[in-house]
């Protein structure tokens, strides 16, 4: 059960991520791409969601289901216990369609949400795009993402890992002062970020 640390901050605007973007290339290289698509699932009430909580399918190059349960600390700054697994990435269409067959899952992850949540009736909340750039800068690593909602709309989000969220969040705040970019704490995990935008649309 390993705990995520992360420091989370949001860019305003598609020029800004662009322009982050090449200032961390000129100063760490060509990043490494990966092409996510999340799946998240919830009660119809979003009782996992209410409660800061997360459950999802992750596909990559994998299928890997996640059940995070997490706090903020201070704004941006989040810590969460994490359960994932991969999954048979034939089975992922399936669980879709039918949701209630995750419980059916053997899986440490799938325990660990009965024993917290064993009346929960899981549905389909939506899908979220997300494509994420990673960087290896002076001991951290940086994860530059841009979300892709329907209707073509984007947000944008600087993650950084750390077991010291205090001095990482000095270090990414003073890298980003250094070069003049608008940063702001990010409140909102992707699933709040997907759900706020569901609730506009």
């Amino acid at each position: 059960m390993p705990t995520e640390l992360e420091v989370k901050y949001e860019l305003p605007d598609r020029s800004s991520f662009d322009r982050l973007h090449q200032q961390l290339v000129e100063l760490a290289g060509e990043p490494k791409v990966l092409n996510q698509l999340n799946i998240y699932f919830d009660s119809e009430d979003r009782t996992l969601a209410n409660c800061l909580s997360i459950f999802r399918i992750r596909m990559t190059d994998q299928a890997i289901i996640t059940y995070k349960v997490g706090r903020e600390i201070k704004p941006g700054q989040f810590k969460s216990e994490e359960y994932e697994e991969v999954i048979d990435f034939n089975s992922v269409e399936n669980l879709i369609q039918n949701p209630k067959e995750l419980f059916s899952i053997d899986s440490p992850v799938i325990a660990e949400l009965k024993k917290n949540h064993s009346s929960l009736e899981l549905v389909v909340l939506g899908k979220l795009k997300n494509r994420r750039h990673v960087f290896e800068l002076e001991g951290y690593q940086l994860e530059l993402d841009l979300m892709q909602f329907e209707e073509n709309h984007e947000e944008y989000e600087l993650e950084v890992e750390s077991s010291n969220m205090a001095e990482a969040s000095k270090w990414c705040e003073d890298l980003l002062t250094k070069y003049r970019f608008e940063i702001q704490p990010s409140r909102l995990t992707k699933l709040h970020r997907f759900l706020r935008w569901l609730n506009q649309i």
